[in-house]
């Protein structure tokens, strides 16, 4: 029996992994704070999604995945959770969310500032905690008022602006236990298309750090050029400040 795999947090991010895991045939779970409105054609209990290959042909694909407000979800009843919220949101939420693990599930968080994020978490001893990071890239398109009040409109739009792979380091665990979950883990992100690399936990702190050290140059030039992320290395003037840093 495969076990459920639980979203926390309903963003670009989070829808992304949510849609893929589900059309993959992996029992999902998106984790809110409140339900979303509810719409003509879409049962309580699912949010539909749409999203967009913004880095391909430009299709578009709905997806209805299930969905639980957080304070719903039964003790015990997570066994794999998926932590995608904004970093300065994932302590507080985990808060809510401890004793609705399972005595050995796995957390696995992907939200950014994962290092800082994970140094606040006291998860039980049996509980894994796991560090992902990513290179496919998500955002969330506005949708319009005539499109919000739509029966078969999504409850959120999102673009898949660039297809990567993900890659994971076990933080904390039992050994044994964390090298069969990582396998578990690794096979069921590559099926989802997802991409599932495995390594060592210096190798995760390293990447995580690079990655930190990607967003301290991508940030502020994606604010004051006014362009996505994706955008910044593709001017003449991105570039050579990527250089600058990655020396």
């Amino acid at each position: 029996m495969i076990p459920k795999v639980h979203i926390l947090g309903a963003g670009s991010l989070g829808v992304l992994w949510a849609s893929r895991l589900s059309y993959a045939g992996i029992p999902t779970e998106l984790l809110i704070r409140r339900r979303p409105k509810t719409k003509q054609s879409v049962p309580d209990n699912m949010f539909r999604a749409r999203i967009i290959n913004g880095y391909s042909d430009h299709s578009a694909h709905i997806h209805n995945i299930a969905v639980r407000e957080v304070d719903d979800a039964l003790p015990g009843s997570i066994a794999r959770l998926v932590v995608a919220t904004k970093a300065y949101d994932a302590a507080p939420a985990m808060q809510q969310l401890w004793r609705k693990l399972h005595s050995h599930s796995a957390v696995i968080l992907l939200c950014n500032g994962v290092l800082g994020v994970a140094s606040e978490l006291r998860p039980a001893s049996g509980v894994e905690l796991w560090a992902a990071t990513t290179t496919h890239g998500a955002w969330s398109r506005a949708m319009s008022a005539v499109d919000v009040e739509e029966p078969d409109s999504p409850h959120r739009s999102v673009v898949h602006a660039g297809n990567g792979r993900t890659w994971m380091g076990c933080l904390r665990g039992p050994a044994a236990e964390s090298a069969n979950t990582g396998e578990a883990l690794a096979r069921m992100f590559e099926e989802s298309r997802l991409g599932g690399t495995l390594e060592d936990e210096a190798s995760t702190e390293r990447r995580l750090w690079l990655k930190l050290a990607a967003n301290c140059v991508l940030n502020p030039l994606t604010a004051l050029w006014r362009c996505r992320n994706g955008h910044v290395l593709s001017t003449s003037a991105g570039t050579p400040r990527k250089r600058m840093v990655f020396v």
